[in-house]
């Protein structure tokens, strides 16, 4: 069976294991310097790791907590294709992610056991650096995935901590699959150290998130495949020509000696191309039927995006209409309704001021009205909630 490296990259170190049929054949672990290039630390433990086997080996590489982004995709429609869901993801990243110096990876959404969505982002320049080195290796990249997710290979169901020095996530998993994902402020419990890594001297624990790479595979939750490189696609090409050459030479030969055979291929051959047009056929009513749900989620997106309002011009009319003696302690406002805790001299006037703002509606005071006295001053305090005025959005292509 083929060897398979492992490849973490945390933030202060790089680990890797080589691993056959599930037993760990080698690991080692460098730490990672501003005076060491990230490909140039990956290629030194591809150059001295074991050579085991004819084949060579594939490489699985996990992204530690710090290199990854993971989220609940609470803010986006729901939608039951995941292809959809992952190109509206990619459409709207900036809004669902937190900003980084470089770009970001978005792989496919993942949907958990119970029909929540969860989104994931990577860090571009790291991935490319890792896979760069790979691939220099004359070596092949199976997958880049969160070491997060992938630690889920090893857990059935549990509930485990991913830590990455300042970074720390409890996850649960069910049937070896990632249930949820929460940021904790502290670090948890270390989790149990897999049977596949008691042989490992020191600090076995270390090296989950290696492992979990060399297990994982495209299907992975999070899984995001690297674009092959010209010097692999011509290689690829020159595999396929010759294979395609060594074809044409059995086909002549057959053609020669054997008439027989020579028809049975036509036969074949003629079968073959009826059955590509109707794949054709049926990949074109595919593809007719995919832009038609595009363009009813395009829709979606367009009526979302008008009819959630501009957070900022609403404060800027409640700062422009409230007095300058009133001062607003909370506020909190989503896409419906909002509300507010204020403290003034009288908290009643507000009402109509606030009435007057064009996009809030239905304006009342909810709970009691406090009095306190603040610096000499006797204020009121009292919590306001709100409706959103919706504007009347036209279908789309309602105008020219």
């Amino acid at each position: 069976m083929r060897a398979r490296f492992g490849i973490e990259i945390g933030s202060t170190a790089v680990r890797a294991v080589m691993i056959r049929s599930g037993a760990v054949l080698w690991h080692t672990e460098v730490g990672i310097s501003g005076a060491v290039p990230l490909r140039d630390i990956v290629e030194s433990l591809l150059a001295a790791a074991p050579r085991h086997g004819f084949l060579p080996p594939i490489v699985g590489i996990a992204l530690g907590p710090s290199r990854t982004q993971i989220k609940r995709l609470d803010g986006l429609p729901q939608l039951e294709s995941l292809s959809v869901m992952t190109q509206l993801l990619r459409e709207h990243a900036s809004a669902v992610f937190l900003r980084t110096a470089g770009t970001l990876v978005i792989p496919e959404v993942y949907r958990s056991g119970d029909g929540t969505l969860w989104g994931a982002a990577l860090d571009r320049a790291i991935a490319d650096d890792a896979v760069f080195a790979v691939q220099r290796a004359r070596l092949r990249v199976t997958t880049v995935v969160p070491t997060i997710s992938a630690v889920a290979q090893l857990y059935p169901s549990a509930v485990v901590c991913v830590s990455d020095e300042a970074d720390h996530f409890e996850l649960t998993t069910e049937r070896s699959a990632p249930q949820s994902i929460r940021r904790l402020a502290l670090q948890g419990a270390a989790p149990a150290i897999p049977a596949q890594l008691r042989g490992i001297d020191g600090d076995a624990g270390a090296f989950i998130g290696a492992y979990a790479a060399a297990i994982a595979t495209r299907k992975s939750p999070f899984s995001w495949r690297p674009e092959v490189t010209a010097a692999h696609a011509a290689m690829a090409r020159r595999a396929q020509v010759a294979g395609i050459a060594v074809s044409l030479g059995l086909a002549c030969v057959a053609a020669v000696t054997a008439p027989a055979a020579r028809a049975a291929v036509f036969v074949r051959q003629a079968r073959g191309v009826a059955v590509s047009t109707r794949e054709m056929e049926l990949e074109a009513a595919r593809a007719e039927a995919e832009l038609r749900r595009t363009t009813q989620l395009l829709e979606t997106v367009r009526i979302f995006d008008a009819n959630r309002g501009q957070i900022t011009q609403l404060l800027g009319q409640l700062s422009r209409s409230i007095p300058e003696s009133t001062a607003i302690v909370t506020f909190r406002v989503d896409s419906i309704e909002g509300s507010f805790v204020a403290i003034a001299p009288h908290v009643t006037d507000l009402l109509p001021e606030i009435g007057a703002v064009e996009e809030v509606a239905g304006a009342r005071i909810v709970g009691s009205v406090t009095r306190e006295t603040v610096a000499g001053v006797r204020l009121e305090r009292a919590a306001f909630r709100f409706r959103r005025s919706r504007p009347s959005v036209a279908p789309l292509g309602g105008h020219r």
